[in-house]
């Protein structure tokens, strides 16, 4: 799906298409070391690879994927992704990378989760957010938890496949 902007404080969500500069984007998927939660992160990345997974999400109804954006410079940060969206089990699944370290752990990531949820229910009706994660990434995990999310099963070795009820997410900071 194209054509989506969300407001959310300093920061905004808005659609990527092929045809943006993605040179921010391309620098974190060639950097694996950086993002190591990232499965699709690796070296030999190419600009090519990169318009192609743009152009194919755009394409697919049930993917939204926004880039979140400082609202001061319009510099790209990161993105989230939902995928899988499924309006009869009214469902989602979310991946999201904060790209630019100076925005880690400031809070980025719980609020463009919050925003966009939000918006998730209310243009789509949807009410259950899924998502897998790395039981070593005990940052994202505590937000995770934060925000009301659940363990609902183990997901190989390493991971662990979470669910939230859209109507308790917890925005507040407690």
């Amino acid at each position: 799906m194209e054509n989506i902007k969300i407001f959310a404080g300093k920061y905004y969500l808005s659609s990527i298409v092929k045809t943006d500069n993605l040179d921010n984007y391309l620098s974190w998927m060639k950097n694996p070391l950086e993002n190591q939660y990232i499965l699709s992160a690796k070296n030999s990345y190419s600009i090519e690879e990169l318009r192609t997974f743009i152009d194919i999400c755009n394409k697919d109804e049930s993917t939204i994927l926004l880039g979140i954006y400082d609202k001061i410079d319009n510099n790209h940060i990161g993105n989230i992704k939902y995928d899988n969206i499924n309006k009869l089990d009214k469902s989602a699944y979310l991946g999201i990378l904060i790209g630019e370290q100076k925005y880690k752990k400031i809070g980025v990531a719980k609020l463009t989760i919050t925003i966009s949820i939000k918006w998730l229910k209310e243009n789509l009706g949807l009410e259950n957010i899924l998502l897998g994660v790395d039981n070593s990434n005990i940052h994202a995990l505590k937000l995770y938890q934060k925000l009301g999310f659940r363990p609902i099963a183990n997901k190989g070795e390493n991971g662990l496949l979470m669910n939230l009820n859209i109507n308790e997410l917890k925005s507040n900071d407690s």
